[in-house]
């Protein structure tokens, strides 16, 4: 079977290692299988996943030479209509999180675009999360397929060696792009900055590090592979996300033999066991999570007992376990679908070249909006209507 991965492009994400991941397995039990990048903004040259070993080719590419495949397996929402561009006897649909979640408002223009993705029972969808899964079901009557997410424990594992060794002061990592609001970087920050006498460490997989923040160490666009030596250097992980589908960093903390503070976000039951193997607080609670950091952070037997629970829980979810399951969702999809007729995928290439357009006007019209002159305009209108209201100029 030859199946084409369609990524948004060559970038460090949690949700595209994954696809690397059982993309890899795949191809080592035999299937053809290539990467395909929307964007080539970064390359085609896969440096970030350590042993990545498959073709990556452009979308434009692919779509000008009418490459055929078996399987085309878009992730993100932008790639589900323009997977439909590839020459494929069938189109799957990767979705690991509710993605309308990434933005502010239900209100915003991209969400029905969005929320449109889940709708259609002729795309087959994989997914790694029980959650998703049965949401998709029972809102969308979507034909879904469930794979499990997994971990590397040859790379994540309690021998890894530290980037600095443990030392008296206890470290806690706070992880996740700083431009991402859901992600709560921010409160994390606050949280761990009212705790006297520790090391706070930071990875940023997008480079926003706030110019306030006292950090002890930050690391930036760090690779896959350069993230086990973090965890072996630090305690505690610091995870306040309030959107996830299925999130890998406290898994990897638990596999180095580090202890978790999580919030209860979607997808944090497919391993948190709360005061098992990790401490777990209600969303946006901030004052949850710092007696939750205090707790930790003033109980050694605790962390000790979360660790071992923790390393526990990852040695059961190797990936070599997991990625089978992928592939048997992959060949249950097949079985329960048929090839997207010509005129319905016409139609998906036709409404997201609508989506463009309309979004080309938005992004005009909010420059517009912006131009100094018409902010001046907006605000003397506004001054004006405020004193009309009050009978200011009505004498």
């Amino acid at each position: 079977m030859k199946i084409a991965f369609l990524l948004p492009g060559n970038i460090v994400a949690g949700g595209v290692y994954v696809a690397y991941q059982q993309a890899h397995y795949l191809a080592a039990a035999g299937y053809d299988v290539t990467i395909v990048f929307a964007s080539t903004d970064h390359g085609l040259d896969v440096r970030g996943y350590p042993g990545f070993a498959l073709e990556t080719r452009a979308l434009h590419e692919v779509i000008d030479r009418q490459t055929r495949f078996d399987v085309v397996l878009a992730t993100w929402w932008e790639t589900f209509y323009e997977m439909f561009a590839i020459n494929a006897e069938r189109h799957f649909y990767f979705c690991q999180s509710d993605e309308r979640r990434f933005y502010a408002s239900r209100a915003d223009f991209e969400v029905p675009f969005v929320e449109k993705t889940y709708c259609d029972p002729r795309v087959g969808i994989v997914t790694e999360a029980r959650w998703i899964h049965h949401w998709l079901e029972d809102t969308y009557g979507a034909t879904v397929e469930y794979a499990p997410n997994g971990i590397d424990t040859t790379q994540f594992h309690p021998g890894v060696t530290p980037l600095t060794p443990r030392g008296d002061r206890l470290r806690v990592l706070i992880e996740g792009p700083g431009s991402v609001a859901h992600k709560r970087v921010d409160l994390a920050y606050r949280v761990a900055s009212r705790i006297p006498n520790i090391e706070l460490w930071y990875v940023s997989n997008d480079g926003v590090v706030h110019p306030s923040w006292r950090l002890t160490r930050t690391f930036k666009h760090v690779a896959f592979q350069d993230m086990p030596a973090i965890y072996a250097s630090c305690d505690i992980l610091l995870k306040l996300s309030t959107v996830e589908g299925f999130f890998g960093p406290p898994l990897e903390m638990m596999a180095c033999g580090g202890s978790v503070i999580v919030t209860k976000v979607t997808g944090h039951d497919e391993y948190i066991r709360p005061d098992q193997n990790a401490l777990a607080v209600e969303l946006d609670d901030e004052e949850a999570a710092h007696r939750a950091l205090v707790r930790l952070v003033g109980d050694p037997t605790l962390r000790r007992r979360l660790a071992t629970a923790g390393m526990a829980t990852a040695q059961a979810m190797d990936w070599r376990d997991r990625s089978p399951l992928f592939a048997k969702a992959i060949q249950r999809l097949c079985e329960r679908t048929q090839p997207m007729p010509a005129a319905a995928r016409a139609d998906y290439l036709v409404l997201d070249r609508l989506r463009q357009r309309a979004s080309r006007h938005e992004r005009r019209q909010a420059k517009l909006l912006s131009w100094p002159p018409v902010r001046a305009l907006q605000a003397l209108n506004n001054w004006k209507g405020t004193w009309l209201t009050r009978g200011r100029f009505l004498r």
